[in-house]
């Protein structure tokens, strides 16, 4: 179970520094891309990934793979300097919990949206902001 384990957070550390920011210069498009195909491999995974969500040491893996997503993010924003560091902690937290529960819903959910639904929503997560993901558009 361990070795299991272990390979699975490694798949999911590879993947996410894959698919940072910076691997696609920051463009958009490019990012739900690049998360999409990420998501994907999740996908291909699901089954696996389930059995350690309910499996009786699904505490281990939860917070392993959360420390692990925060991990991500906090080298993601290393570059800032506008954020204090403990204030890029608590960020972190934050987006990593919410990243982890978006796809713990999602695969529960037999992942039916297709991967580029649930990038698109990381992506405007990331690049607008809480607020502004679920903001309808402004008319003229």
């Amino acid at each position: 179970y361990h070795e299991c384990e272990s390979s699975m957070i490694a798949f999911i550390e590879t993947g996410h520094s894959n698919v940072d920011l910076s691997t696609v210069k920051g463009e958009y498009g490019e990012y739900i891309e690049a998360y999409s195909k990420f998501l994907e491999k999740y996908v291909e995974r699901v089954d696996m990934i389930r059995c350690f969500l309910r499996g009786s040491e699904r505490t281990s893996f939860r917070q392993a793979w959360l420390d692990s997503i925060r991990r991500i993010f906090m080298e993601l924003m290393e570059f800032s300097h506008v954020a204090s560091i403990k204030e890029r902690n608590y960020s972190s937290h934050f987006f990593a919990g919410g990243l982890q529960a978006l796809l713990t819903t999602w695969i529960f959910d037999g992942c039916k949206e297709p991967t580029k639904v649930i990038a698109a929503i990381v992506a405007r997560s990331l690049y607008q902001g809480l607020f502004s993901a679920g903001a309808p558009k402004k008319t003229r």
